[in-house]
């Protein structure tokens, strides 16, 4: 693998992993607040039910990695028209437990 599909995957994968970390405290954006109710967030929570995502679980996606897969899972399909320098840089996307 060379070194610029490393950085764009790790890029990919930390943009992921950030997304489902903050799944459970997303929408609070008060920082006294946050550290009362979460404390320092270092795994996965489920969010609550009275949160924008009542039915995901600890570890999913929210909005925006759910958007940001489908648009990968997109291009992959397509690999030409839109953005076709991510495809000739060696960055292949599918989905992401597989790929990255």
């Amino acid at each position: 693998m060379n070194d610029l599909k490393n950085k764009k995957s790790g890029l990919l994968f930390g943009s992921y992993c950030a997304d489902a970390l903050s799944l459970g405290v997303h929408w609070i954006y008060d920082s006294q607040e946050l550290v009362k109710k979460h404390g320092r967030v270092t795994e996965y929570k489920a969010p609550g039910s009275d949160s924008y995502h009542p039915h995901k679980q600890a570890g999913d996606q929210g909005h925006v990695g759910d958007q940001s897969l489908c648009l990968l899972n997109f291009l992959q399909e397509k690999k030409s028209g839109i953005l076709p320098c991510l495809w000739r840089s060696g960055l292949g996307c599918g989905p992401i437990t597989t790929t990255i």
